[in-house]
């Protein structure tokens, strides 16, 4: 696959219990960390960029940048992160080939990150790629992925 339709996940529905404020919201060089993550995917190879908001959703909504990103709402966020994946997942299109699935409260992630991991699903053709790089985790996941595992309650 030379140039496979990829988007990005990124996960911002939980409630920061335990920190007591919204981790989304926590500021960096500026900005929040949100915002930060959503702009360094905007930036890179990725065709989509989804936000999965639930906590708070249209407080920290009002907190993104404008641009090419779409909100998912999930609802059921206090399911857990497995509902954000699903949710996220389920708002794509079908002619999404892969999606990155990344936490919005990890400060390194970069636009460089994101591409490393489409440049190694369309060199390798592997069907999940994950990294941990800089401090930094995330992952992606072929399409053939989407309606078995992350579909599913």
């Amino acid at each position: 696959m030379t140039n496979p339709s990829v988007a990005i996940v990124i996960l911002a529905a939980g409630e920061s219990a335990r920190m007591g404020l919204p981790k989304q919201l926590l500021p960096m060089r500026g900005k929040n960390l949100l915002r930060h993550t959503v702009e360094q995917a905007a930036a890179s190879k990725a065709r989509e960029v989804y936000v999965v908001l639930g906590f708070e959703f249209e407080r920290i909504r009002n907190k993104l940048p404008d641009g090419r990103h779409k909100v998912v709402v999930n609802l059921q966020w206090t399911e857990g992160m497995s509902s954000s994946m699903r949710a996220g997942i389920s708002a794509l299109p079908e002619t999404v080939d892969a999606a990155i699935i990344a936490l919005c409260d990890q400060p390194f992630l970069s636009s460089r990150i994101f591409d490393s991991l489409i440049d190694a699903f369309v060199s390798s053709g592997k069907p999940i790629i994950a990294s941990e790089f800089d401090r930094t985790a995330c992952a992606l996941f072929s399409e053939v992925f989407f309606g078995t595992h992350f579909s599913s309650g």
